[in-house]
């Protein structure tokens, strides 16, 4: 959003309407990722979605005007909302009944922090080398990411469904 103002000069109001594109754009996005993780489950569906995200970034390289971004925030609504369904559907297959609440606030705490250096760290880059060099090293970090995601993480072994005992059975 300080992109959009300070070097596309857009208004406040074309800040809101843009963000309320991304946001509306998420809806349709994520019944979409609903059904393709019911279909491939968290973890490839956290694939697809995370090597979609470093994209976002470098859609922003091709703005020149305030509404020449509105494809980037298209973009971000459909982005985002998969990724943030597939992920958190894969960090439930992860996690025990037990560890479920322990999991959910790790992974809280790893986002907080990694938007909170982030930001710290973008803005010094900024200041330093642009706009335009930050989002194109961020997008390339964000590919950076996802291939070590999907070098390094695997998905658990599926559960057998014969041995998961039903919570309301008839005995």
């Amino acid at each position: 959003a300080i992109y959009l103002v300070r070097e596309l000069k857009a208004t406040a109001e074309i800040v809101g309407i843009l963000t309320m594109l991304a946001t509306l754009t998420s809806l349709p996005a994520t019944y979409f990722f609903g059904k393709l993780v019911d279909r491939w489950g968290g973890y490839k569906a956290q694939l697809l979605a995370g090597f979609l995200i470093p994209f976002l970034p470098w859609l922003w390289l091709l703005a020149r005007s305030p509404w020449g971004t509105t494809i980037a925030y298209l973009y971000d609504g459909i982005a985002w909302s998969g990724y943030m369904l597939a992920s958190f559907s894969f960090m439930l297959s992860l996690a025990s009944p037990a560890r479920l609440t322990r999991y959910n606030a790790i992974a809280q705490v790893m986002v907080a922090l990694a938007c909170t250096l982030g930001a710290l760290l973008g803005g010094v880059l900024i200041s330093a080398w642009g706009y335009r060099t930050v989002f194109a090293l961020s997008g390339a970090g964000r590919l950076l990411s996802m291939i070590f995601f999907a070098r390094f993480v695997k998905p658990p072994a599926p559960l057998e469904m014969e041995s998961v005992p039903l919570p309301l059975s008839a005995d």
